[in-house]
């Protein structure tokens, strides 16, 4: 596929990803510079060996390098280029590769290092914006990004672990998209890690109540229910943190009431975050009540 922006070669030709498929896939990019040329579809010779590693003579940069992430296809976790990339690839062992425009990927402003690190110290000290170093990924620069499925799955055989999968997933690159900056995608990454969580339809039972006889789906689901609760509490905590950033006091203290009232009644993080909203919303009552648990569970 070549629009003269994009150009992607999609492995052999397989069974290919329909909208809505669970696919777990490792991915690695890299910065080719800005006067890259995107040319016609690779040759299968080719693609074999940039799937290993880009065109050795271009030393490129390596933005990216990710191992077993799961999503759903069509939920936009990823950005554009790569969601568009998925639909076209085949589980292929050589993968397959997209080379694009970065505003494919991060927009016209590209992305920048986090604020701290040491490039971006340097970048500002020197007060440049357009200092280069300061860019994991240059605006008007192009990518390339080698990818390889190792699993598809129709959105009807989601299993529990599948779910478990795509909710980390989902919290990862969540975080990275706070780490940048983008609060809304990554609050729309959280809510809906915990909805897929929430969602699943399984018994109430506790993973210590399973005696030796129990069936084995009575153990999945006890599991499942037990290592959900981590990354639910995680992704709550997260979406106050983002909350609380962007002077949203009163869901600060909503999103820390879930975790309190049904995952992690001693929660460290939720019952100071609601501490910290509750003073920023002059409820000094209700600050020093919150407070008072934080000690006794936490002295």
């Amino acid at each position: 596929m070549n629009n003269g922006e994009t150009e992607t070669n999609t492995g052999d030709g397989g069974n290919l990803p329909e909208v809505g498929d669970i696919i777990s896939f490792d991915l690695k990019g890299y910065v080719l510079g800005s006067d890259e040329e995107i040319t016609d579809i690779l040759s299968p010779a080719i693609v074999s060996s940039m799937t290993q590693s880009p065109t050795q003579q271009q030393q490129p940069s390596h933005f990216l390098n990710v191992k077993d992430w799961t999503i759903k296809l069509g939920d936009a976790d990823l950005p554009p280029a790569l969601e568009m990339t998925l639909r076209f690839l085949s589980m292929d062992p050589r993968g397959g590769v997209v080379r694009s425009r970065s505003k494919y990927m991060y927009g016209l402003t590209g992305r920048r290092r986090p604020a701290g690190t040491n490039k971006e110290q340097r970048s500002t000290s020197n007060d440049d914006e357009s200092d280069e170093s300061s860019f994991i990924v240059p605006p008007n620069s192009t990518i390339e990004c080698s990818v390889v499925i190792k699993t598809i799955k129709p959105a009807i055989s989601l299993t529990l672990e599948d779910a478990i999968l795509c909710a980390k997933s989902k919290k990862v690159i969540g975080n990275d998209s706070f780490l940048h900056g983008d609060y809304e995608k990554c609050l729309r990454l959280y809510n809906s890690a915990v909805d897929l969580l929430v969602g699943q339809n399984v018994p109430e039972i506790e993973a210590d109540a399973c005696a030796e006889g129990e069936s084995n789906d009575n153990r999945q689901n006890a599991q499942f229910r037990k290592s959900r609760i981590p990354i639910v509490v995680d992704c709550l905590n997260n979406t106050a943190m983002v909350q609380y950033k962007r002077k949203e006091f009163g869901s600060v203290k909503d999103a820390c009431s879930k975790i309190l009232d049904k995952w992690d009644d001693r929660n460290q993080k939720a019952l100071c975050r609601i501490v910290q909203a509750s003073v920023e919303l002059a409820d000094f009552e209700g600050a020093r009540s919150v407070l008072s648990k934080a000690i006794k569970f936490h002295p």
